[in-house]
């Protein structure tokens, strides 16, 4: 599906994709970026990517040094004078951009966008391998490593495969009888420290104390003191 002009002097191309309207054929190329991901400009150096050769430009100049706006509170150095007044927000504690739908307040615009998805459901970037979309480019980019990491560990015992040494020596554990993770309470043992911890909280819950009055039994000490206050009729 291409992008529809409609009239001059207003937003006339359209994402085929959201329904988004810019003004050019060029914006819509690079906002179809975002719902791909495509970041087609890499920095020879260090190897981050960028979906525009302009942002590129600037990104390399910090591999030359080339930070000449200096920050007069903490003295770090940036590329442009437009990064050094997003910066020195951090101390004014200046947030310009209000969210349309509740109160919360933000320094730049694109903190303002990506917490906004929170009440729209808007999801604009979607991996292409699975179709799988997300609210934030960081959730796509973490996502598509699933797809590239090779699962090169394989348990011997069942067959099933992971990517890195450490997921699968944690899986091993289910195979053997190792219990490391004991309670000191009851002496019940587990594999994982989560379920060690989940298991003591119902220790925690167990009602031992119990009132000499009506006999109705509490969880701690405290709650049984508040309790016998009905009894005392004391209004501490």
């Amino acid at each position: 599906m291409s992008c529809s002009q409609q009239t001059r002097g207003k937003k006339s191309f359209s994402c085929p994709q959201c329904g988004k309207s810019f003004l050019s054929k060029q914006g819509v190329t690079y906002h179809m970026k975002t719902h791909s991901g495509e970041k087609p400009y890499t920095c020879d150096e260090c190897g981050k990517s960028f979906r525009q050769a302009e942002a590129l430009k600037l990104h390399q100049k910090t591999h030359s040094g080339g930070k000449d706006h200096v920050c007069f509170d903490c003295g770090k150095a940036f590329v442009t004078l437009a990064v050094l007044k997003l910066h020195q927000r951090i101390h004014t504690g200046e947030k310009p951009y209000e969210c349309s739908h509740c109160d919360k307040r933000f320094s730049q615009s694109g903190h303002l966008k990506a917490h906004e998805r929170i009440h729209t459901g808007e999801k604009p970037y979607t991996c292409d391998q699975c179709g799988r979309s997300f609210t934030q480019a960081y959730g796509l980019k973490v996502h598509q490593q699933s797809h590239s990491e090779k699962r090169g560990y394989n348990c011997d015992q069942c067959g099933k495969q992971f990517a890195r040494a450490s997921y699968l020596k944690k899986h091993l554990k289910i195979h053997s009888e190792e219990k490391p993770h004991l309670c000191t309470l009851c002496g019940k043992s587990f594999i994982w420290l989560e379920d060690l911890k989940l298991h003591q909280k119902r220790h925690s819950s167990v009602k031992i104390h119990a009132c000499f009055k009506c006999e109705k039994t509490f969880s701690s000490d405290h709650q049984l003191k508040q309790h016998q206050t009905i009894h005392t009729g004391e209004k501490p």
